[in-house]
Formats: structure tokens, sequence, C-alpha cells
């Protein structure tokens, strides 16, 4: 069977195909346009990110029948066909939206079948020489690695081991490095996609987190000691500054006025002590000069 003419064939949904699943308006234009997108990568040679993005909506609709069917076809395209049986049969399980894809997945899940029974009934190499060989050369473990040497998982999450040295006493283990090559091939690998989600991230050495830490600790007293020397040191000498030019202005007033009556022999007797009080540099000079 032609699976990519298989997933042209199906015709894209429409908003009114997603109201069995009483989202809102935003979450089902969302919906719509991952799904006809995924449609349109299945017949396009993008059939592993089609069944990727299929498997984030059948996880959030397990009951929808159509993209059952659609994750069934790009799996067949890549070849797994024990898993597109299965969701060829849960799409027929759940029901589809209309006659002719019903008739659909019932002619993909006969064809996959058949396929799947074709590769189990493959009649394996009797080769005597081959057997021979295969007997003599033992076969290497998939989950062990040569030292430096990083092999792709093929189906499941399994412990990353080190082939012993020849110093049994002596622990090697594999490096972040290694670690992170290994799980990041496994994702790109091209054996079934694993279904959990795999973290990655390298964690941080003591010297690192205690780099941070530092410079965390040095930002929180910047800020302390700004706020200390704004609040007890420049805030207060803002407000003397501002008292002292009030002052002045009052003073300047205040002698204005009283040389304005200097006429009066009272005022005239407290400006002379006034003057002789806090200028007397300014009265010597006067005196000197009279």
């Amino acid at each position: 069977m032609d699976w990519s003419e298989a997933a042209k064939s199906i015709p894209p949904i429409e908003n009114r195909d997603l109201l069995r699943f009483s989202m809102s308006g935003e979450d089902q234009e969302a919906v719509l346009k991952q799904y006809n997108r995924a449609l349109s990568m299945a017949g396009s040679d993008s059939a592993d990110i089609s069944a990727i993005a299929l498997r984030k909506l059948l996880t959030r609709f397990p009951d929808w029948g159509e993209a059952a069917l659609l994750y069934g076809i790009c799996l067949a395209i890549d070849g797994k066909m024990n898993r597109a049986s299965a969701s060829f049969q849960h799409a027929l399980e759940v029901g589809l939206r209309s006659e002719e894809l019903t008739y659909l997945a019932q002619v993909c899940s006969r064809d996959a079948g058949v396929e799947r029974s074709a590769k189990a009934q493959t009649p394996e190499d009797n080769n005597p020489a081959k057997a021979l060989i295969s007997s003599v050369i033992p076969k290497s473990n998939p989950l062990v690695q040569e030292e430096n040497q990083i092999r792709p998982r093929t189906h499941m999450q399994a412990p990353i081991l080190m082939k012993a040295s020849r110093h049994p006493n002596r622990t090697k283990m594999a490096t972040d490095r290694e670690r992170r090559e290994i799980l990041m091939q496994s994702t790109s690998s091209n054996g079934e996609l694993p279904d959990d989600e795999i973290d990655v991230s390298i964690p941080k050495t003591p010297a690192e987190k205690l780099r941070i830490t530092l410079i965390i600790l040095g930002a929180i007293l910047l800020l302390t000691g700004l706020y200390f020397l704004t609040t007890l040191w420049i805030l207060p000498e803002i407000d003397r500054v501002k008292e002292r030019d009030n002052a002045n202005e009052k003073l300047e007033y205040l002698t204005g006025a009283l040389y304005e009556k200097s006429a009066d022999p009272e005022i005239s007797e407290i400006l002379r002590l006034y003057e002789s009080e806090f200028s007397p540099a300014e009265t010597t000079a006067e005196d000197q000069t009279s």
C-alpha cells in the first residue's frame, strides 16, 4: 500500500469537526492548524515530524479517531507496523466522522497486518559460512559501549554503561558530555521515537554554583549599600540644603525690610548692632575708609 497516498486521501478538518471537544475559540484554531499542518507534512515526506505533532494531539484527545488514523499512517510510512496496526484499531474503536474514513482505516489496518506478517515470515539467512563466522565472533551488546564510543538508543531509555577496563578496581563513569550526546542522538536516530521527554541539560559544577552565588550576594550587598547611602546621607543632606536656602531667603527678606526703615533711630541702632556682630570685617573696612 502507498501510505503517502493514503495520507493525501484524508481531507483536512474544519471548525465544526472540533465542536465535540468543547474547546475555546482560540484553542480550537490552534488545534485546527496543528492537525492540518501535520496532515500536510504526512503526505510530503515529513511523516516523522507529523507523528510527533499527532502524538501530542492524541495525548490531549485520546478519542480523536481521525488523528489516530493519520498517526497510524505516519507510523506505517516509517515501517513501524506493530504500532501502526494498534493505532488503526484504536481509530476504528473510537469512531471516525465519515464512512470513507472508516473504510480507509479498515484497509490500512488490513494492509498493515499483511506487511507485518510478511516481515515476520521472512526466512533467515541459512548461509553455513555466515553462521560459522557468527558463532565464532561474539555479538556486541548495544547497551555497552567502548571508551570514547557513542551508541544511539534504539527502543527504550536504558542505563548508560561503560565497558569494564583492565583494572576492575578503577570505576569508569560516563561523563556529562557523553551522556548528553547519547541522549541527543537517541532522539534523532532512525529507531522509534522515545515516548518520554528527555532532559539533556548539564548540571552545574560546584565552581559555577559558587560563582553564581557570589554574584547574587554581591548584587544584594550593592543594592543594600545604595539603599542605606540614599536614606541615611543623600536624602538628609538634600533636606538640610533646602532648609538653609529657605533660611537665607527669609533673612534676606527681613534685612531688606529693615534697611528700608533705617531712617527710624531704633531700627538704625538694630542694623548697626547686626552689622557689628555678623559683619565685623566689613564694618572695620568702612570705619577705616571714613
